[in-house]
């Protein structure tokens, strides 16, 4: 039931929002939804950013249409309710079938500590940090590659550095899913280093997301 209601718009005294459903007791929602100190929830002080339900994104389809993601980052079929997902019709170079947009966004896994849950904090607690991605923008989004849980066609992997895959039926809503990427990204990094001192592990500097859209070499297709 849960599952089927995120994402959904509804109307309160006649003005529109969008139904997030989370776990919690009421001191959760005092305002934004705190990171966990071993959880996934959305990182504190970087939520990504909402689009009004009344100025939607040009060729996105209604929230409701875009909730549809999967539930885990088990590579267990799903995206994002008709959008294109990673319809590239295999890995290779970009041709005929690939998506109108797309984009890779290599998280920059190997700074963070070893000992970080890096790809719960990215997914968040049943995947809430990408479904709220998905179903404000359209955009279709999966964390892919080494220690990302997302096993590929072949039954493993993809061995290569964890990165988030982006696809979208137009730039638009492409832009509007990297943007909120990217401030993500940026809150988990920052998450990080507030866990190693905490831990009073030593900090270091953590590059930039490394962002490659429309490339030419696309991943294997997304697990049906």
């Amino acid at each position: 039931a849960k599952r089927q209601l995120h994402g959904y718009v509804v109307f309160l005294d006649g003005m529109p929002g969008t139904l997030h459903v989370a776990h919690g007791g009421p001191e959760q929602f005092g305002g934004r939804m705190p990171l966990a100190p071993q959880g996934g929830s959305l990182p504190s002080g970087a939520m990504p950013k909402s689009f009004p339900p009344t100025s939607p994104i040009p060729g996105a389809p209604p929230a409701a249409e875009a909730s549809g993601a999967v539930a885990a980052n088990d590579g267990g079929g799903g995206g994002s309710g008709g959008m294109t997902d990673n319809d590239n019709g295999g890995s290779g170079t970009k041709g005929a079938g690939a998506p109108a947009w797309c984009c890779k966004v290599i998280v920059q896994a190997q700074d963070l500590h070893k000992d970080y849950p890096t790809c719960l904090k990215v997914l968040g607690t049943e995947n809430a940090n990408i479904e709220h991605l998905r179903s404000m923008t359209g955009c279709s989004v999966h964390l892919r590659g080494m220690g990302s849980g997302y096993v590929e066609n072949d039954g493993r992997e993809l061995q290569e550095a964890m990165f988030l895959w982006l696809s979208a039926d137009s730039e638009d809503v492409g832009k509007a899913g990297l943007e909120m990427t990217l401030d993500l990204l940026k809150s988990v990094y920052d998450d990080h280093q507030s866990w190693c001192t905490g831990n009073s592990f030593p900090t270091q500097p953590i590059s930039d997301p490394m962002v490659i859209e429309n490339p030419e070499a696309l991943p294997p297709p997304l697990v049906s």
